[in-house]
């Protein structure tokens, strides 16, 4: 098979430039590769709905997008159903057209750059989306996931055995994998498991905060002492790792989230640790506590492959950007409230931070229900001296009027905020919530993916042990060369190849005659074939009629009129 695209590709892609849809489902059942080819067909109108800023074209677009989707969906649900494995060989198999990707890998990276172009929008926009998503989370994708994942490994035995492996990996020859039989095998295939990988690096990373918070909390004195230095280097050897990635992937490092987090915490480590050598040892220690929390958010990556906890933390990312909207209307009514407020209760006030932290103060704790009324009716202890409510000595009493005004305004504040907005807001998260709830599964499969692909890349030693594996590597860099270890594309014979190609012609054929039958049986389609028969019924009457006027200009009055009596309809 030559490596250019096919001629019935290239007709598939100038009926879909043309917006021919008819005429691209036609060449569909003549392409090579037709699931990839609905893929791509899927893509292209999906950017192409991003550069329009016609609402209407846009929307024209978005149909298109999710018809091809539907289709792709379409073939790979009858061929999932007719030969689970052939579909999985169907989904996996390299594209050499399309630079070795398998189906799977553009089913991915067409919803991942559909995220980031639409990393802002609301959900709602999300919602409208997740057709992409329908690919990656299809039970044919999701069983090659668990195969990579658990290497065949199933069942209570299973699980237990590898849990003991982990403990002691010397028993990993005792597994039972689909295709190594001798103890070697078993051995290095137990090893360079996505599973054990993602398990190892969890079990380390947890040793690395406890070192963490140890530090912060015991050993964070004067002098730098070997725990911290022991801590320095783990965390070189992160960035190391973070090096390596960036190496592997150039410019989409940068795409995914949790690689800015770990360069941010490697960052503020640095500055951090950096300032341990000056006198700005409080300093030091507000940034290394700082950097903590963000090194304790990373472990929310590990819920990734969880199904109920993966999609909470796309649920709360899209609240978070709900609260940020939120927080914009609050701000109106909290920054006219609290100016307004401190101005009548508190007149001709000195211009000073203490003043702009008292401003701000009030009417914040406000919401959570600190209201300070004894110091608003002043019934404290104060002073209306300015000489001691600037040096601190009492705080200053409430104006007359302040008194009288202020809780006014503190009412009609918190009927506003606590009750209007804060209820607004409970009401945007549930609106949230309710729409990524429905397509909660598609998103995990997709995240599940991202772990799963990401870890099928990584070393088999993970920090801070991966410090040997990168001197494995330079010493053998002559004898070998580490090539990306990506599981979602598999290479097949040409044999295989061809028995994987007229499979995947054949399920397309069956697919498309399933859907004319819908077509035909559906409202629209029965009213179709019936104006079909109308048309055809009047073109014959037509003919009918000027056979008849034919037949009149040499037939007789008498026997014209006899023969129209017997007919049902007037010779005009």
């Amino acid at each position: 098979m030559g490596t250019s695209l096919p001629f019935w590709n290239y007709m598939l892609l100038w009926a879909l430039v043309l917006e021919q849809q008819e005429v691209a489902k036609l060449c569909l059942q003549k392409v090579e590769r037709a699931t990839a080819m609905t893929l791509i067909a899927s893509d292209f109108y999906a950017d192409l709905s991003k550069k329009w800023k016609n609402i209407s074209r846009e929307d024209e677009m978005q149909k298109y997008m999710v018809e091809w989707t539907n289709i792709s969906k379409g073939i790979i649900d009858v061929s999932y159903s007719d030969d689970k494995k052939k579909t999985a060989s169907m989904l996996l198999q390299k594209l050499p057209y399309w630079d070795n990707n398998s189906c799977i890998e553009l089913a991915f990276h067409s919803a991942k750059q559909d995220i980031i172009a639409r990393d802002n929008n609301s959900c709602i926009d999300l919602a409208k989306h997740s057709k992409k998503y329908d690919i990656i989370a299809h039970p044919a994708c999701q069983k090659a996931f668990d195969s990579f994942w658990e290497m065949g490994l199933h069942g209570k035995k299973s699980s237990i055995m590898f849990a003991m492996c982990i403990i002691f990996p010397v028993l990993a020859g005792l597994l039972k994998f689909n295709s190594t039989d001798s103890v070697k095998e078993k051995i290095r295939t137990f090893f360079y498991m996505s599973k054990t990988k993602f398990i190892y690096t969890m079990i380390w990373y947890f040793a690395f905060l406890i070192l963490f918070a140890y530090v912060l909390v015991f050993d964070l004195g004067d002098t730098v002492t070997t725990t911290q230095y022991v801590l320095l280097a783990w965390v070189v050897t992160m960035l190391l790792e973070e090096i390596r990635q960036m190496a592997r992937s150039h410019r989409q490092y940068f795409t995914n989230g949790w690689n800015v987090l770990d360069i941010i915490t490697i960052v503020l480590f640095s500055i951090g640790f950096g300032l341990r050598f000056t006198d700005m040892l409080n300093a030091a220690r507000v940034l290394l506590a700082i950097d903590f929390v963000a090194f304790v958010l990373r472990l929310n990556h590990i819920f990734y492959v969880h199904n109920i906890l993966g999609p909470k933390l796309k649920m709360i990312r899209q609240m978070f950007q709900d609260l940020l909207y939120f927080l914009v209307i609050m701000a109106v009514f909290f920054f006219s409230y609290a100016i307004s407020s401190y101005a009548v209760l508190y007149p001709d006030s000195p211009f000073t931070w203490e003043t702009v932290k008292q401003i701000l103060r009030r009417p914040y704790w406000h919401l959570y229900g600190e209201l300070f009324l004894e110091e608003t009716e002043g019934l404290t202890d104060c002073t209306h001296d300015s000489v001691l409510w600037t040096n601190g000595t009492y705080p200053r009493c409430p104006s007359e009027t302040g008194k009288i005004v202020v809780p006014i305004m503190m009412a009609i504040y918190l009927l506003v905020a606590n009750i209007l907005l804060l209820n607004l807001l409970i009401a945007m998260f549930s609106f949230t919530f309710n729409e990524l709830n429905k397509d909660s599964n598609s998103h995990w499969c997709f995240q599940r993916y991202d772990v799963f692909n990401e870890y099928a890349d990584r070393p088999v030693l993970c920090p801070p042990l991966n410090v040997f594996w990168l001197l494995h590597l330079f010493v053998n860099r002559r004898k070998s060369s580490e090539k990306k270890n990506d599981p979602f594309r598999v290479s097949l014979d040409d044999r295989k190849m061809e028995d994987i190609i007229e499979f995947e012609k054949a399920e397309v054929e069956k697919y498309l005659n399933s859907q004319k039958l819908k077509d035909s049986e559906s409202t629209d389609g029965r009213i179709k074939t019936t104006n079909e028969i109308l048309q055809d019924m009047n073109k014959r009457m037509d003919i009918m009629q000027t056979q008849m006027k034919k037949l009149i200009l040499c037939t007789p009055l008498h026997m014209v009129k006899q023969y129209c009596d017997n007919l049902s309809f007037k010779i005009t």
